[in-house]
């Protein structure tokens, strides 16, 4: 994901892999370990939807647990 505006950042989600991201603000920035937990798809061409679970850590203590879930229509 790609965050962009004043500041910006890039977050890499991947599978069964930890990435070391930098996210910047206003006030620093910090260094982030991204584990991705599990990533799927389910798409038909019209619709579907699109689900990841990743794990943040910060100087190595897990911080947050997170699930994003994507409904798409194309019409």
């Amino acid at each position: 994901m790609l965050r962009s505006g004043g500041v910006g950042s890039l977050l890499i989600i991947e599978r069964s892999k930890r990435n070391l991201c930098n996210y910047a603000t206003e006030f620093g920035s910090l260094l982030m370990g991204i584990y991705g937990r599990n990533i799927e798809n389910d798409f038909d061409g019209e619709k579907g939807t699109f689900t990841f679970g990743y794990d943040i850590d910060v100087n190595g203590a897990l911080t947050s647990q997170n699930e994003v879930t994507v409904e798409l229509k194309i019409n």
